[in-house]
């Protein structure tokens, strides 16, 4: 069972009982460099004691005789930049459920010279479809735009079930509905991933008394922020889906995925329907997209803000000017086939994104 913590560990983790979280089916397998305590109180146990400090926090978890945490030895990879900043990798960790697959996890702190006192916020980063972990040194690029003393927490999506499920974030689907790529039209929304990665978030930004949250992704990440924030609307201070989309398109049958048609429009309609009310809850939504993106649809954005609007929600569309949003580069200066949806160094890593994004944000 993918409930059950393997055996393979760390003789720090063998001092520790196999417990679970607030999902029953989730194993968590966090490698901590101090002991994370749930502390119950008078308060129903909403402080989380971490290593000893307490961490008071809106977001705490929950203490619970059915939590807790193994303990191992932190990672580390610590970099500093020409002009002081520097980023640290604090730890790396796990967590699996018995109907998703297992999905590792960094957290990193990164900050500007004498302003590593002041309190951070917490980002949570979504990667895309290349599966790729971000550089480190993209996040720091990412702090110094920020110009905030900030952690961040990158998740990998989750690896496929023993049933045979796989996983775009929170959206599950068999081989055979993800073939040519439609998973996005045939997947379903897995609600106990999505439970057990808030969870992480919430466990993280009470460790680090964080300010604020924040959830970015691009493209597939994009896809994830839009079932996060629907799924816990109220976690989230801002969300930014970048190149993003969700279940259904309004695209036509000859465009780029030849959607079968009316049945994704049907999908995404029923997505909206759901959960469109859910994100208007989000403190803040910036939704960044190129207008001849033919990867994510700029239509499918365009209607997404406009549900959202619908329940008052406070949602922006920053639109990327067209001539960037093939600027991306690859390999040795070869540029990408044109398709409209690169665009990832202008929106978050360019100096250009200051002011296209970060200043929003």
């Amino acid at each position: 069972s993918r409930s059950k913590v393997t055996s393979a560990r760390t003789s720090a983790e063998m001092t520790c009982s196999n417990q679970r979280l607030k999902n029953p089916q989730a194993s968590w397998k966090p490698v901590v460099d101090k002991p994370m305590i749930p502390a119950a109180g008078a308060d129903g146990g909403r402080r989380a004691i971490v290593g000893g400090a307490a961490a008071n926090s809106s977001r705490a978890v929950a203490s619970s005789s059915a939590a807790s945490w193994l303990n191992a030895t932190p990672a580390s990879n610590f970099q500093e930049h020409s002009d002081g900043r520097c980023i640290d990798l604090i730890r790396k960790g796990a967590f699996v459920g018995e109907t998703y697959g297992e999905s590792t996890y960094k957290f990193y702190e990164a900050w500007s010279p004498n302003k590593r006192s002041d309190r951070a916020i917490l980002v949570l980063w979504l990667h895309g479809a290349d599966m790729g972990d971000i550089p480190s040194s993209d996040l720091l690029s990412m702090q110094g735009l920020l110009k905030r003393h900030t952690y961040f927490l990158v998740p990998l999506n989750p690896k496929e079930a023993e049933n045979g499920l796989r996983f775009s974030w929170g959206v599950s689907f068999t081989k055979a509905q993800n073939k040519h790529d439609l998973g996005f039209i045939y997947g379903e929304v897995h609600e106990p991933y999505l439970e057990d990665l808030c969870m992480l978030v919430k466990t993280c930004a009470a460790e680090v008394s964080a300010s604020h949250i924040c959830a970015i992704g691009y493209s597939m990440g994009g896809f994830g922020v839009y079932q996060l924030a629907s799924h816990e609307p109220k976690l989230f201070d801002v969300a930014v889906p970048i190149a993003g989309y969700v279940l259904g398109t309004l695209e036509a049958e000859n465009s780029a995925y030849q959607p079968p048609q009316p049945l994704a429009t049907e999908v995404m309609t029923k997505f909206l329907s759901d959960r469109a009310k859910r994100l208007s809850l989000v403190h803040n939504l910036l939704v960044v997209h190129s207008a001849i993106d033919n990867v994510s649809s700029f239509k499918d954005a365009s209607r997404i803000v406009e549900e959202i609007h619908r329940f008052r929600g406070d949602v922006r569309l920053l639109v990327v000017p067209d001539e960037m949003a093939n600027s991306d580069r690859k390999g040795r200066g070869s540029r990408r086939k044109k398709m409209g949806h690169s665009y990832f160094n202008f929106a978050l890593l360019d100096e250009a994104s200051q002011d296209f994004l970060y200043a929003p944000l």
